[in-house]
């Protein structure tokens, strides 16, 4: 079963400053090859940060967390160079 994603304003509005709708970053979440890593815990709520590529092959650097049982896409961006190196080498 998918995950379920907690979109509202503020998330939507904090990717769409980077050029990015929900449907892109929940493809780079679901990426089965997809690198995931512990980011760090901010204000008691641990975050992790992931690698993963669209549909269409964006790769997408996308800190979440989890609430209520629920993903919480904290921030996504189009990855730099060096991190879509790191997931096409790996």
């Amino acid at each position: 079963m998918p995950p379920e994603f907690d979109w509202d304003d503020a998330n939507t509005a904090h990717i769409a400053r980077h050029n990015l709708t929900p449907i892109p970053v929940e493809e780079a979440l679901d990426d089965p090859l997809g690198l995931v890593g512990q980011a760090r815990v901010v204000d008691g709520e641990r975050r992790w940060v992931t690698l993963g590529s669209t549909r269409t092959g964006l790769v997408l650097r996308v800190v979440f967390t989890y609430r209520s049982g629920r993903v919480r896409v904290v921030t996504a961006y189009r990855a730099t160079p060096a991190q879509r190196r790191l997931y096409l080498t790996r």
